[in-house]
C-alpha cells in the first residue's frame, strides 16, 4: 500500500472520528439545553403564581382574619348587606353610645359576588369625641366591619373641638350569616376621649375643662356611705348620688371601691393622663 492511500485512509478514519464525537457532543448541548429550557419555562411559571400570590396576600390575610374572628366567635358576620341594612345598623350604634351624629352616607363598591363585601362613604362634621366613640364601635362590636380609611381635618370648622372627617367601611356578608336584626350590643374596651388631638392646647392662662353638667365634680362632693359595690355621694348641690364601678364623673370613671378601709378611688384626667383621687367616707370638703 502505497503511503499516499495509507494517509488518506487515516485522514478519512480520523475524519469520521471528529464528526461522531462533533455529533455526540452537539446531540447533549441540544439535551442539556431543552432541559434548561424547560427548568426555566417551570421557574418563570413558578414566578407568575408567585406574583399572583403576592398581589392578594392583603386580601388574603383580611379573609383570614375574618375566618379567624368568626371561629372564635368573637365576631358575627351578616348573612346579607344592603345601603339600607348598614345604614340602619349605624342609627343603632348611635343609640348603643347615646349620641346624635349628622352624617352623609353612600355606597361606595362593591367586591366581586364570590368576595361578598361593600365600601361605604361616610362623611360630616361632628365632635371629636363623638367620632372617637363611632370608630370605637364600629371596629369593636360583634358585627365585622373593617375601616379601610379615615381622614379627620379642622382647617374647616369654626369650634375648636369640632372636625370635619371622611370614613371609608367595608361590610362583609355571607349566605348563612347572623340576621341584622338579631345583632345585640356588645361590651367594648373603654374609649380613652379625655384628649382632643384637634382642640387647642397653648394658652396664656389654661381655661377649666368642659364637662357634662350632669355629671358628678368630686372637688366639691362627700362621700357618705359605701355599699359592696355602690356608693353613696353628695355633690355641691347637696343632692346625694348613687354610683357603681366605672360610672362616669367630671373627667373621670369611679375605679375602685374599699368599704373595709371606707374608701374610694376615682381615676380623673386633669392634665392629660390618669391619676388617682382617693376620697374618705365622711371626709370633711
Amino acid at each position: 500500500m502505497q503511503n499516499t492511500t495509507r494517509n488518506s485512509i487515516i485522514l478519512a478514519v480520523l475524519l469520521i472520528m471528529v464528526l461522531a464525537l462533533g455529533i455526540t457532543v452537539t446531540r447533549r448541548f441540544n439535551s442539556g439545553s431543552e432541559e434548561y429550557i424547560r427548568k426555566n419555562q417551570s421557574a418563570e411559571a413558578n414566578l407568575k403564581q408567585l406574583d399572583y400570590q403576592l398581589s392578594k396576600i392583603d386580601s388574603l390575610r383580611t379573609q383570614y382574619g375574618i375566618q379567624q374572628l368568626v371561629t372564635q366567635q368573637s365576631k358575627l358576620i351578616l348573612g346579607a348587606d344592603s345601603p339600607t341594612i348598614t345604614y340602619q345598623y349605624l342609627l343603632k350604634l348611635l343609640r348603643w353610645m347615646d349620641r346624635q351624629m349628622i352624617f352623609d352616607f353612600a355606597l361606595s363598591e362593591g367586591g366581586a359576588e364570590q368576595a361578598n363585601w361593600h365600601e361605604y362613604v361616610i362623611s360630616g362634621r361632628g365632635l371629636y369625641k363623638d367620632l372617637l366613640h363611632l370608630t370605637a364601635n364600629l371596629e369593636h362590636q360583634k358585627t365585622i366591619i373593617t375601616i379601610e380609611e379615615l381622614a379627620i381635618g379642622s382647617d374647616t370648622v369654626a369650634a375648636s373641638d369640632t372636625v370635619s372627617y371622611s370614613l371609608i367601611i367595608r361590610t362583609h356578608f355571607k349566605e348563612g350569616g347572623m340576621e341584622p336584626d338579631t345583632i345585640e350590643k356588645g361590651d367594648i374596651p373603654r374609649v380613652y376621649d379625655s384628649f382632643t388631638a384637634f382642640k387647642t392646647r397653648i394658652y396664656d392662662t389654661p381655661p377649666p375643662q368642659e364637662h357634662d353638667p350632669r355629671l358628678l365634680n368630686i372637688d366639691n362632693a362627700q362621700l357618705i356611705g359605701i355599699s359592696a359595690n355602690k356608693i353613696f355621694i353628695r355633690d355641691e348641690n347637696r343632692v346625694i348620688r348613687i354610683l357603681s364601678l366605672n360610672d362616669r364623673i367630671a373627667g373621670g370613671y369611679l375605679y375602685s371601691i374599699d368599704p373595709n378601709q371606707g374608701k374610694v378611688t376615682f381615676k380623673v384626667d386633669t392634665f392629660g393622663v390618669w391619676e388617682n383621687r382617693t376620697l374618705f367616707i365622711n371626709q370633711p370638703n
